[in-house]
């Protein structure tokens, strides 16, 4: 079926109004005879047989002719198109059937033939009529032979690895609605999901409908307060459905509270720390990060001591056990050094924001910190790159987050969110704030003016994704997948995907890339680079790296990527590097 669909559309249509006019032109023909067409026609064996084919036949050459041409013409249509266009389909494939019936009978009361000896009609007296079907029905039999051939030849060589692949993946995004692709420019190649998603037809229309709805109760009125509070509320549920969906138990003990922003939540969760003497961030966060507990030290208590610890680059494509030990060792030497007497807080991503790989935090708490109750040091989890683009992110990391503790992610990038939003996650505890926060969605509003954006674009976003037993989640987290693997796969000599020697961390759905040993970038400035890439109009985030001159590339595999796509982002970055030589 789900073949019939993706070639149900335009195509389809034209061909059963083109089997319409035949059908019209018939019966202004027998009118013309003095023909009686008032006959009921006879339904036999034939009939199902004649509306069969054409419900199957015909969408299945338009599917074919699509990927035949999936490089040329790339125009989506919305599933309800689609389920109109097949329904359509059958009503016409039933009625010519009939007509086809019909038309034989008035075939034998005009005169022309009566029965048949062998596969010669017996004619009576002169043509008097003929149906125009029949001539077509020639034309379109010697056609259908030379696409059948087509497809056979086609069939073949799909077993290559190659065109296999790229069946699977036109197949995979044929079969989704235009509701499910962005609103954006027409030829942009856009890999930059990890920084910020594009906006999703299905997501900004239902947060569109949700303002507009809000808006008509008066924003003011407790009716309107009541339709934001149920919004957030609904959100929440889908969270847990996602985040503890290996963990149901444990995530009881936790609250989701929403922000305007991600670096709020973290602003948020640092204030919540009592007798915070150390602040230790990870090498593998964020920059912007480091910058917020930079601001938040400097504004909040200049004596609490900050220390980022430093990237080693050449670490990134070492084992998963290499990489925890050095890790450890880094975070132990800057505890050494602090005033055990107060809380230490960690900054920990679950996902690296550079290269995608995967970082198990579980390890690393319960490496460090062997009983919570009587420890000082406080974990905060950054799970921007991780919620949305993981298929389990938090879950059994719940189990080692306690008291202090907590867990905050954006909903503006792998969660598709049109509107940004933080969410900041921790356990339950009614006297967390001494003073609310004016801009949190807790259990009630914020205290300050609100945006009602913040919590029906992630709202939007998770009913898009998390409903329906987070189908559309699996769904385009497989496809995406293969868009990583395909991509990979045709990366060719001059770049190397920046990966870790253990499978187990690279399952996210972005990586960085750089030019391989023997090859340069060709251009001589980064804003030559980025001038270049970007007048190609490729979407994607440039990583500049410290203590050098060059820069890497991040790279991500939304769901709605195309082959062809990639095939144009690999010539446009390999117009970009030279060989040193």
């Amino acid at each position: 079926m789900a073949v019939l669909k993706i070639g149900s559309g335009r195509k389809v249509f034209v061909f059963d109004l083109f089997v319409w006019s035949i059908i019209l032109f018939d019966f202004i023909k027998i009118s013309t005879k003095h023909l009686n067409f008032y006959l009921w026609p006879k339904i036999t064996f034939g009939t199902f047989v004649v509306a069969g084919l054409l419900i199957y036949v015909v969408p299945l050459i338009s599917a074919a002719i699509s990927f035949f041409f999936r490089n040329t013409f790339r125009n989506t249509i919305s599933s309800s198109w689609r389920d109109r266009s097949f329904l359509f389909h059958c009503f016409t494939s039933i009625a010519f059937a009939l007509f086809v019936s019909l038309s034989t009978e008035l075939e034998v009361l005009s005169g022309f033939q009566t029965t048949y000896f062998g596969l010669v009609p017996i004619t009576l007296i002169s043509y008097e009529y003929s149906p125009l079907y029949k001539k077509v029905v020639y034309a379109a039999a010697a056609s259908s032979f030379v696409i059948s051939v087509l497809i056979s030849v086609f069939s073949f060589f799909s077993y290559r690895k190659e065109l296999k692949s790229e069946l699977i993946l036109w197949f995979r995004l044929a079969n989704s609605s235009s509701d499910y692709f962005p609103k954006q420019k027409a030829n942009l190649i856009f890999v930059n999901t990890a920084s910020m998603a594009p906006t999703i037809n299905w997501i900004s229309t239902k947060e569109e409908s949700y303002r507009h709805t809000y808006q008509r109760k008066v924003p003011t009125s407790d009716d309107a307060k009541h339709y934001l509070t149920s919004a957030a509320e609904e959100s929440r549920g889908l969270l847990r459905e996602y985040l503890f969906h290996e963990n149901r138990e444990r995530g009881g003990d936790f609250s989701i509270e929403f922000l305007p922003g991600t670096s709020r939540a973290l602003e948020i969760g640092l204030t919540q720390i009592e007798n915070l003497g150390t602040i230790v961030v990870s090498p593998y966060e964020h920059p912007s990060q480091n910058n917020v507990v930079e601001w938040f030290v400097a504004t909040f208590n200049p004596s609490i001591k900050h220390e980022k610890l430093k990237v080693d680059y050449s670490v990134l494509q070492k084992s998963w056990n290499e990489q925890k030990m050095r890790l450890i060792e880094q975070i132990n030497s800057a505890i050494s050094t602090a005033d055990n007497s107060k809380r230490i807080a960690i900054l920990i991503s679950e996902v690296h924001y550079l290269t995608g790989m995967v970082i198990i935090v579980n390890e690393i708490i319960e490496t460090l910190r062997r009983n919570y109750r009587k420890s000082n040091l406080v974990f905060m989890v950054d799970g921007s790159q991780a919620v949305g683009n993981l298929r389990q992110p938090l879950n059994t990391l719940a189990n080692n987050l306690h008291r202090e503790d907590f867990y905050y992610f954006s909903a503006h990038k792998w969660l598709l969110s049109p509107n940004t939003c933080g969410v900041f996650v921790a356990e339950q505890n009614a006297s967390r704030y001494a003073i609310k926060p004016y801009d949190l969605f807790g259990a009630g509003l914020p205290s300050a003016t609100v945006d009602p954006g913040v919590i029906f674009g992630i709202r939007s976003s998770l009913q898009y994704l998390i409903s329906d037993k987070m189908a559309n989640l699996e769904k385009f987290h497989e496809t995406s997948t293969l868009l990583k693997s395909y991509f990979i796969e045709k990366i060719g000599d001059q770049f190397e995907v920046i990966q870790s020697d253990s499978e187990e961390i690279n399952k996210s759905l972005f990586i960085a890339v750089r030019p391989r040993s023997g090859y340069r970038w060709k251009d001589k400035s980064v804003q030559e680079f980025w001038d270049e890439i970007t007048r190609d109009a490729v979407d994607l985030t440039r990583v500049d790296i410290e203590g050098t001159d060059t820069w890497w590339l991040r790279i991500s595999f939304p769901y709605f990527l195309q082959p062809h796509q990639l095939k144009q982002l690999l010539t446009h970055l390999r117009a970009r590097v030279t060989s040193v030589n």
